[in-house]
């Protein structure tokens, strides 16, 4: 054989030798594969909260670009036209919301009866995902705007509140996390970003925490569970019987970055605890889905099939709610 063939001979082994090992050698785990579910006790574990971040909503927009590593990674839109057309479609909103406020009226304080509002605390919970941008987002704000109006006429303190992340990919506490080594089942593995639009001493929705509300670089991902204890917690500190949460999503809880280390249903498992666990403790949560149904973390819960269908969806959810802190006082003993 000569020696161009001999040459030929090996440098065919050689790519059939490397041909097998790529098909059927050893290989590392993908990294875009998440790791298997764990056991339905699994507890929730968060690798830390070093990097959650709590704002109102007149700062958060400008805390935006030093939140997270968003900025340096191109993550960030930085465009003010388009904030500012959301901003005009949400005024557009509110204003076109503005005859629902004596329509919807007549049903809510007929669903407080027995109830003394000075006694009743609401909270709206607004899931700031990445899915929410646009549309969704705008008729969540004017809604948050028409209730927040609504509940103040009834003499109910209220909270309009926002959960996001703070950051794409796991931000900073993934990079945390890589730093140590990667270690396995990790728990949450992102930061929290959230915002506080109105607080229960204040009487209505500003026009600047409004606007914030729809903010493109706000919406990534969704911690549901723990924006709900977080929500719980706030109610918590005020002086009232009846504490009410009523979530706004349009769709599960998720993180890429936990998921992908943890297992897909982590954040599922936790958010039905959550509920299950402050309902048990005399909370009453309710949940409004946008195209979504939502029945399956939140019991008592309506459906917005269309974005129209929200201010309706979400004003039968809180007379249901409301009805049911009724029904708790007249069986309350004494």
């Amino acid at each position: 054989m000569g020696g161009d063939d001999h040459s030929t001979v090996i440098l065919f082994f050689v790519i059939a030798g490397l041909i097998a090992f790529a098909l059927f050698g050893p290989r590392p785990r993908d990294r875009s594969t998440a790791v298997p579910d764990g056991p339905e006790d699994e507890p929730y574990r968060i690798y830390t909260t070093e990097f959650d971040l709590e704002f109102s909503g007149a700062e958060v927009v400008d805390a935006l670009p030093e939140a997270s590593l968003d900025r340096e990674r191109g993550h960030l839109q930085g465009n003010p036209s388009t904030w500012k057309a959301w901003i005009g479609r949400t005024d557009d909103l509110v204003k076109r919301n503005g005859p629902l406020f004596d329509e919807l009226m007549p049903d809510l304080r007929a669903s407080m009866a027995g109830l003394d509002s000075a006694d009743v605390a609401v909270a709206l919970l607004i899931d700031q995902s990445g899915s929410m941008k646009g549309e969704p987002v705008a008729r969540a704000a004017a809604t948050a705007d028409l209730f927040a109006r609504l509940l103040t006429a009834l003499g109910v303190r209220s909270e309009v509140l926002g959960f996001s992340t703070a950051g794409w990919k796991g931000g900073r506490v993934r990079e945390a996390w890589l730093r140590a080594g990667r270690p396995p089942r990790p728990g949450r593995l992102c930061a929290l970003m959230h915002v506080v639009y109105k607080a229960a001493d204040e009487p209505a929705l500003t026009e600047v925490a409004r606007r914030a509300i729809v903010h493109p670089d706000l919406l990534r991902e969704n911690i549901d569970g723990e924006a709900v204890l977080w929500a719980r917690s706030r109610l918590a500190n005020l002086p009232v019987r009846h504490r009410l949460i009523l979530v706004l999503s349009d769709g599960a809880p998720v993180d890429d970055s936990t998921l992908m280390e943890n297992g897909g249903s982590l954040l599922c498992r936790h958010i039905v605890k959550v509920v299950r666990e402050a309902e048990a403790d005399g909370v009453i949560i309710g949940g409004v889905g946008i195209n979504y149904r939502v029945d399956l973390y939140y019991p008592l819960s309506e459906a917005a099939t269309d974005l129209d269908d929200l201010p309706g969806a979400m004003a039968t959810a809180l007379e249901r709610m409301l009805r049911t802190a009724a029904e708790r006082t007249e069986v309350a003993p004494g």
